[in-house]
């Protein structure tokens, strides 16, 4: 990358093994940064694109777009998100029961 892109700072290096064997992807630094897929045997860049970290509506939607205030509330959503659909599925089946008592059998309701 260096007698490619000699001015270019490296953001980071990452190796994975696939099945076209052993690559090397490295994110340049830079506006946009840019991504280059590398065959480690030959050395050879066999892609180079624009490298995009997460989509807007991923980080909306974890509350990273807000900040580390924003992914703690995230987990307070998600939280309260849970406790609400154990505690309605509770009363819905006290209910049932209550019912299948006055009635004499167990009926699903809406």
């Amino acid at each position: 990358m260096r007698t490619r892109e000699p001015n270019a700072s490296i953001e980071s290096v990452q190796l994975r093994g696939d099945r076209e064997g052993p690559q090397a992807v490295i994110v340049l630094d830079g506006e946009p940064k840019r991504q280059f897929t590398v065959d480690t045997r030959s050395g050879e860049v066999t892609a180079a694109e624009v490298h995009d970290e997460e989509s807007f509506i991923k980080r909306l939607h974890s509350g990273e777009v807000f900040g580390e205030p924003g992914v703690a509330l995230g987990v307070f959503w998600g939280s309260a998100l849970l406790v609400l659909a154990i505690t309605g599925l509770w009363v819905y089946f006290s209910m049932m029961m209550k019912r299948a008592k006055a009635r004499g059998k167990v009926q699903v309701f809406w």
